[in-house]
């Protein structure tokens, strides 16, 4: 048994009754302890009587829990001593003092309410709550708990603190906060959103650029574009490559069918720092097939005219657009357009024939493209069948196949299979195109995408229709399709889940 007198310096938010109250209690000559699960005490009691700097006397027994000193099934007292301001001990030169984050010096202070002065923010990792921070080379984090923390009597801290991290990346601060360890390693607890105060006005570019290099690595086997700059530092990153055609200057990687081995020379740049970092040995190969869903949630991340990573998809051409490029469908029903029909084997192959490529995804006009600029590879073109299963289409009115719609990255309508109603086919020119006119306005266009169909479209013209087919986005001014089937209006069947699973069409 233990008994400890001092002061509150921080405290749990499990304070309602029938949960654990826990509190961090100071001594008088700066001794930490934690206190877990004050018995017979009440949620009124929790809030007046352990506010922060009340002066408390607890009695309860040793125990050690994971590695961390506690006291358990204590007791309190009340006291007339007077509360007092609750101020963190400098441990700066104590820190500095120490060889490691495992020294003694600091672990023995576990449980006690410190700072360290004009330590220097480096990240966040999300994965575990790390706001991760460095002093004299020994580097450290204040850690944000998922379990709670004492600063959560405060709901605004956490979102706080993590909110204003990213941005302060290079920047000194003075951390503060309960000394904690795990596995033998000191780090923070935070016990208010002032836990970490920023000092300087601006990223120190020495440690920036330093920081940078130290991080900059590369995997021994890739396939993904390489970094232009270490998040936050503001540097640049070029790169250059022994095996011509695999790593760009800008980083860019382009997987050959069979893995490349080369050494790359990537050169930092900080304002009027340079410092170059080779990576010897490091095969360039191409990644396992990716489902078409990963593919197109990359392209919903993508702004202007940036471009995915390299992906391998497979899978069967289902369609192909009036300039024959095909769109693609995975073995989970997922489609995107191809954009290339340059290499005659993938142009020149029909709908139905079994497929497997590598490339680039970008996005235009809200459009998913695999493979429209950068590397691309045709990896296999296989074997063809007739018949093709396309699913049941969603019914979409001609009326609600807008732009808005066709270009709205969360609503996924692109490379979507739809039937398209209330259109009149119309030739014009060389071109078939689809016609309708929306309530109290004009005939609006929807440009009809089509490969091999017009002596069937020919015999359509002017009439009702019903277009089963692709979603194929919006330009400035007109939505388009890419046509599977095409029937007049009054002779479409609708076939429906329930009569059959699967609604098989032949192009």
């Amino acid at each position: 048994m233990i008994n400890v007198e001092g002061y509150v310096v921080a405290k749990t938010p499990r304070g309602d009754d029938g949960y654990v109250k826990n509190v961090f209690l100071q001594t008088a000559n700066g001794e930490g302890y934690y206190v877990y699960g004050l018995k017979n005490v009440s949620a009124e009691d929790y809030s007046t009587e352990f506010a922060i700097g009340s002066y408390v006397v607890i009695s309860g027994a040793k125990d050690i829990y994971s590695g961390t000193a506690e006291i358990v099934s204590a007791t309190y007292q009340k006291s007339n001593i007077a509360d007092v301001e609750v101020t963190p001990y400098d441990i700066t030169s104590l820190f500095d003092g120490a060889e490691s984050v495992t020294d003694k010096t600091l672990i023995n202070l576990e449980g006690s309410l410190v700072t360290v002065k004009d330590v220097i923010l480096t990240t966040y990792t999300e994965s575990n709550g790390y706001l991760n921070w460095t002093r004299g080379g020994k580097d450290s984090y204040v850690r944000i708990s998922s379990s709670g923390n004492p600063s959560d009597y405060d709901p605004t801290a956490k979102d706080t603190l993590i909110a204003n991290y990213p941005s302060k990346f290079g920047y000194k601060a003075d951390v503060t906060g309960i000394v904690t360890q795990f596995n033998g390693n000191f780090y923070l607890m935070p016990t208010s959103k002032d836990s970490i105060k920023v000092t300087s006005t601006a990223a120190d570019p020495e440690f920036a650029f330093n920081y940078a290099v130290k991080q900059l690595s590369v995997d021994a086997e890739i396939f993904s574009n390489l970094p232009t700059t270490v998040e936050g530092t503001g540097t640049t990153i070029t790169w250059a490559s022994t095996a011509e055609g695999v790593v760009a200057e800008n980083g860019k990687v382009t997987p050959k069918s069979e893995p490349v081995t080369t050494t790359l020379t990537a050169t930092i740049k900080l304002g009027e720092k340079t410092e170059t970092k080779v990576f010897e040995n490091v095969v360039v190969k191409l990644p396992e097939v990716s489902p078409i869903s990963a593919l197109k949630a990359d392209m919903n991340k993508l702004t202007g005219k940036e471009t995915t990573d390299f992906y391998v998809i497979e899978g069967v051409i289902v369609a192909k657009d009036g300039s024959g490029r095909p769109y693609v469908m995975d073995a989970n029903g997922d489609v995107v357009l191809v954009y290339n029909n340059s290499v005659a084997d993938l142009k020149n192959a029909p709908v139905g024939t079994t497929v497997k490529l590598a490339g680039v995804g970008s996005v235009y006009n809200g459009l998913h493209q695999f493979a429209s600029s950068g590397s691309f590879t045709v990896l296999s073109v296989g074997t063809t069948t007739s018949e093709v299963v396309y699913g049941n289409a969603t019914t979409i009115a001609a009326a609600d196949y807008t732009k808005a719609v066709l270009t709205d990255k969360e609503a996924g309508m692109n490379g979507k299979y739809v039937r398209l109603t209330g259109v009149q086919l119309k030739k014009s020119g060389n071109y078939f195109n689809l016609y309708y006119t929306p309530a109290n306005g004009t005939e609006t266009q929807i440009q009809l995408q089509s490969n091999g169909m017009n002596d069937t479209l020919a015999t359509l013209d002017g009439k009702e229709v019903v277009v089963y087919g692709y979603s194929y986005g919006c330009n400035s001014t007109v939505a388009r399709i890419t046509a599977v089937k095409v029937e007049e209006a009054s002779n479409d069947v609708v076939v429906t889940p329930s009569e059959t699973k699967q609604d098989t069409l032949v192009t």
